[in-house]
């Protein structure tokens, strides 16, 4: 598998020159910011398919229409399927992981039990797709993955995002396993 990069929604994210190098998996709206990307991966949460408040919306927006290889979905409830359809995203490609699915990928690369958790005791998506990527290759970048701010790459307002002090240990721990995108 040739180079890796995860990118996520926090501000400052950032394409490399080279993208095209790259293996792109992409976590919610972020290419939302980057209409000319057309991932390898979009690891979708269901809340952002079926969230009515928040960044959600806006999120749901900025997916409206765009293409992707492959689909990951992470919810599993009972019109998962329908939402899908209805969120216009263009996909080759769909698997859709449970909540438990989530918790064994990033468990397995980091050490630490996430069976059970809910709520900001998970990781994030962009966590998430970094442990999965950690599972492809052993060249792993990324960008628009920071837990010292808030607010999303392809929106004006300032959204808290959550996961911080779980996403914070999860870094800890995988810390020398992947790199980060600069300008």
């Amino acid at each position: 598998m040739k180079k890796i990069l995860v990118l996520g929604s926090a501000p400052g994210a950032i394409i490399p020159h080279e993208i095209n190098s790259y293996f792109v998996i992409a976590v919610n709206a972020s290419i939302g910011a980057f209409p000319e990307i057309v991932p390898d991966v979009l690891l979708l949460n269901g809340w952002t398919l079926r969230g009515t408040r928040g960044i959600a919306p806006e999120s749901q927006q900025k997916l409206k229409g765009r293409a992707v290889k492959h689909l990951i979905v992470i919810d599993t409830v009972p019109d998962i399927s329908d939402l899908i359809k209805g969120s216009g995203i263009i996909y080759q490609s769909l698997e859709i992981w449970s909540r438990q699915k989530r918790a064994d990928v990033s468990s397995y690369q980091t050490g630490f039990s996430y069976a059970g958790a809910t709520g900001h005791d998970i990781p994030s998506t962009g966590l998430t797709a970094l442990c999965y990527a950690l599972r492809l290759s052993t060249e792993v970048y990324i960008s628009g993955i920071n837990t010292r701010s808030d607010g999303h790459s392809y929106s004006d307002k300032n959204f808290t995002r959550g996961h911080v002090e779980t996403d914070r240990k999860i870094l800890a721990a995988l810390a020398g396993g992947y790199k980060e995108i600069s300008q």
